[in-house]
């Protein structure tokens, strides 16, 4: 009898620690997506670099969850990860720069490091994706009322945060407002909250995909894709055009796009009107040098050529860290630095394919959402300059990293409640 207590009071006392530490667990990746979507211009500005608050937030929360142990690590993901920062670090030490950015490298080991851990509870996966719902439907509502309340508001309020708050705490470097083409000194909606339009777009993209993923067909999909169109920016269509017609016959649904497509050109052409010549003149935009298309998708080629091949040093471990934003100002052409170009650039082949495979794996292995982690991984390879940006890092830690379930960790992993009766989560299986 008394050994049944005294089990019995065991099973109570791990039962409020397993309580305990999924409150906190929920806390925890609460204030990270308020960081990321309600918080994200504000930086603190260090000499002439800047901290974002998202990376803050991630990193002192990634560490609380691992000392009060509410996440468990990846042993597979941990051996990657040694291998990609050991490889990383040679490339610090053999490449091609004189005065590589320590800081920067210091950022990318610390952020992926987040990486390696998992969420033991089940729970957890569910209650993100329907937060994130709910604050990403709020920065949808927040870009239609500010789009058109520029009619009749003409502070400058609505779209930049310079007027109201010290510059020595708002994030620099970003196009916060950016006139929308043949709308008469209109601008953009950025969301208000958020950094540039493009920001809202990819946002409202990937809001839209978690709707068709896990919920049914609703309102709220109209409110995404209009907070969409209204950001005028062609990065978000991208995401949604790669993932969504391929979830629509996945499904088969196929059908839907026979009417879905031509409705949407036939729009698109009535809305343009008159203007259709800028909307031709926007997607002819990659013969161009200078234009943001050729910029963020073509440029990293032409510095490949330019510095990186000619010496089979730079080639193997790249210019060094933190060196690819200088060459802006060394090129006729227009730069920029999505995620991957500036990791080759900066890191070589031989730092760039073992980093590659730890984020890879950390994506898809036992993806929760196969559609979610195409969606998110979309966005951070190509649509942004995300290596060591946390700001998207943060739903990608929320939604997808920290979520999966691969082998070596669900094998030890305990369920704390039973499967949703709702059976919403599409489990993909283990990898």
């Amino acid at each position: 009898m008394d050994a049944t207590f005294a089990s019995a009071g065991i099973e109570r006392r791990w039962a409020r620690l397993a309580a305990d530490r999924s409150s906190l667990v929920s806390g925890v990746l609460a204030t990270m997506l308020a960081s990321t979507l309600f918080l994200t211009r504000f930086a603190l500005t260090l000499g002439h670099s800047e901290l974002s608050l998202a990376l803050v937030v991630v990193l002192v929360g990634t560490a609380l969850l691992v000392l009060t142990g509410a996440v468990r690590i990846s042993p597979t993901r941990a051996g990657l990860f040694a291998v990609a920062a050991a490889t990383l670090l040679l490339s610090l030490l053999l490449g091609g720069a004189v005065q590589p950015s320590y800081l920067s490298f210091a950022n990318l080991v610390l952020l992926y490091a987040a990486w390696m851990f998992v969420v033991p509870d089940d729970r957890q996966f569910e209650w993100a994706v329907r937060l994130t719902r709910r604050l990403l439907l709020i920065i949808g509502f927040c870009g239609i009322v500010q789009f058109f309340a520029q009619i009749a508001v003409k502070a400058p309020f609505l779209f930049t945060w310079d007027t109201t708050f010290p510059r020595a705490v708002i994030s620099h470097g970003f196009n916060y407002v950016i006139p929308a083409p043949g709308l008469g000194g209109l601008n953009k909606a950025n969301g208000f909250f958020l950094l540039e339009p493009s920001s809202l777009s990819q946002m409202m993209a990937i809001a839209i995909i978690i709707e068709l993923e896990f919920f049914k067909p609703s309102w709220r999909i109209l409110v995404l894709a209009a907070a969409l169109a209204l950001s005028f920016s062609g990065t978000g269509m991208v995401l949604f055009l790669a993932i969504v017609p391929l979830m629509l016959l996945n499904r088969g649904r196929g059908g839907v796009l026979l009417v879905v497509v031509p409705a949407l050109i036939a729009l698109s052409a009535l809305l343009a009107g008159p203007k259709i010549a800028l909307l031709i003149e926007r997607l002819q935009e990659f013969g161009s040098d200078q234009s943001s298309g050729f910029a963020r998708f073509l440029s990293p080629f032409y510095l490949f050529r330019d510095y990186l091949y000619p010496d089979a040093s730079t080639t193997l471990f790249g210019m060094g860290p933190g060196t690819i934003e200088g060459y802006s100002l060394k090129t006729a052409y227009l730069i920029h630095d999505p995620t991957w170009g500036k990791l080759i650039f900066e890191y070589g082949f031989l730092g760039a394919l073992p980093f590659a495979a730890y984020v890879g794996y950390c994506f898809f292995a036992g993806a929760r959402s196969t559609w979610l982690a195409a969606a998110l991984f979309i966005n951070y390879l190509l649509l942004g300059g995300n290596l060591v940006d946390a700001r998207l890092q943060v739903l990608i830690l929320v939604l997808v990293v920290l979520q999966n379930r691969p082998r070596d960790v669900i094998a030890r992993t305990i369920r704390t409640a039973e499967p949703s009766s709702r059976n919403w989560v599409r489990r993909a299986p283990t990898v």
